[in-house]
């Protein structure tokens, strides 16, 4: 039986490109361009910038909830991250709807535009 503490880790061989991508797009607005890795450590509570290289080159596997993290924090899909799925595959209407929600400057908005969306989906049910 296994505890609730275990944790199990993924590992896929594209998953590293596709976070090195992230980070390197991050750079201009969320990361200063000489600190990227580690700030990002930091705000994803990580001993340090070594582990970001690690993910970066595999060596480490990501946790569901890491990968749940890096997902949010990167504004993109736990697909992309583990498939390279990318938001170029959805409808046009799910496009457009994924460029407004990440263009919102404000929690407060996102916050919003989520309310909002329940909405509709419980109008939908």
């Amino acid at each position: 039986m296994e505890s609730a503490s275990t944790t199990s880790y993924m590992v896929c061989p594209e998953c590293g490109a596709r976070l090195v991508v992230c980070v390197k797009k991050s750079k201009v607005s969320v990361f200063d361009d000489t600190r990227s890795e580690e700030e990002l450590a930091a705000r994803l509570h990580l001993e340090g910038k070594s582990a970001i290289s690690n993910y970066e080159n595999n060596s480490r596997g990501v946790s569901a909830e890491m990968l749940t993290q890096l997902s949010r924090l990167f504004h993109v899909s736990a697909d992309y991250i583990l498939n390279g799925d990318s938001p170029d595959n959805l409808d046009p209407i799910v496009n457009e709807a994924i460029e407004i929600l990440n263009n919102l400057k404000t929690e407060k908005s996102e916050q919003s535009a989520l309310a909002m969306l329940r909405q509709i989906q419980i109008l939908e049910s």
